[in-house]
């Protein structure tokens, strides 16, 4: 009887987090548009960016879990991965995460992003070119997840994360501490789980001469699903779910669709798409593409290659690769 009573308890009051959490963030904390630290919401594998940028309801991979720290878990134990996304310009970034288990602790995984916007020429006052400069930023990451409930062939699982989040620009330094917190639920039968996460809360440690930027806190929520008789895994949710709007509905227009086929062992092909980089994007009549993406996975012996792309539009496409391992 206690079984079934936690089990309707849990069914009934984990879908409820969202709304739940959508409430705290509203009247505690406010998203903005642009921040210093923007880079800690890039997407961190070649996988997440394909499926269109929100992975927080699929574990068994180590760099989801920095989405949602509630993904790290057994099957991500000694996994590592190295990513490297090209950007713009002369941007470059790069992530590597590795997750390792501790007895009677829990799973964990620490985590390293880097982003170099490349160097400057520096002028005076007249125009004239005096030197050069360079800007860059980094944050190392660590985390740890729990499982809280378990029944039947279900479970819940919460996480919690922080980091350390640095940034130079010309010679300047700034420099802020964050964590995030997640909760994941699956039911192994049906092929189901769902998350929800809630990243960058946090603070300043010193500032650029003194100007107090924001952190870029977003609330995530997805759901995912393998199809009955299709090697095709479904993932559907919502980005930036705190984000100022015009009404409680509006929020919802920032929506997220990613889909994975499982061809064989060896080969996975994967599309996205981002309604909320769509609308970012919507300054002119030629959107093209903006917010589709695509990409692909191969496994060959204990190795995994993936490719994302990620289109821009007019603006241009991302591209992104990752190397994974298990040690």
């Amino acid at each position: 009887m206690a079984i079934i009573f936690r089990f309707k308890l849990c069914r009934v009051s984990f879908p409820l987090v969202l709304p739940v959490m959508l409430v705290l963030v509203r009247f505690t904390l406010q998203a903005q548009t642009t921040t210093l630290y923007d880079f800690m919401l890039y997407d961190r594998s070649a996988r997440i960016a394909a499926l269109s940028g929100n992975t927080v309801s699929l574990d068994g991979d180590i760099v989801n879990a920095f989405q949602n720290p509630a993904l790290f878990s057994k099957e991500s134990s000694g996994q590592g991965s190295a990513s490297f996304q090209k950007h713009f310009l002369d941007i470059n970034s790069g992530f590597l995460a590795y997750g390792f288990e501790l007895e009677d602790i829990g799973s964990m995984g620490i985590g390293i992003t880097y982003v170099s916007y490349g160097t400057f020429d520096e002028a005076d006052e007249l125009g004239n070119i005096t030197g050069s400069f360079s800007a860059a930023d980094l944050a190392i990451q660590a985390g740890i997840s729990r499982e809280l409930y378990r029944w039947d062939n279900s479970m819940i699982v919460g996480g919690a994360a922080v980091k350390y989040i640095f940034s130079s620009l010309a010679g300047l330094r700034a420099s802020a501490f964050a964590s995030d917190f997640g909760l994941f639920y699956k039911h192994a039968p049906q092929k189901f789980s769902m998350g929800i996460s809630l990243q960058n809360l946090g603070f300043n440690v010193s500032t650029y001469n003194g100007i107090d930027e924001p952190l870029p806190v977003e609330l995530r929520f997805a759901l995912s699903k393998q199809l009955e008789g299709l090697p095709l895994i479904l993932t559907a949710g919502f980005i930036r779910l705190n984000e100022s709007s015009d009404g409680l509905l509006n929020r919802f227009r920032n929506f997220t669709i990613g889909g994975e086929f499982l061809l064989g062992n060896y080969v996975r092909l994967r599309f996205g798409y981002n309604n909320q980089l769509r609308q970012v994007l919507n300054v002119s009549e030629s959107l093209g593409f903006s917010g589709l993406s695509a990409g692909f996975g191969a496994i060959i012996n204990q190795f995994r290659f993936d490719y994302g792309l990620s289109s821009y539009g007019a603006v241009g496409s991302l591209h992104q690769m990752t190397l994974s391992t298990t040690f």
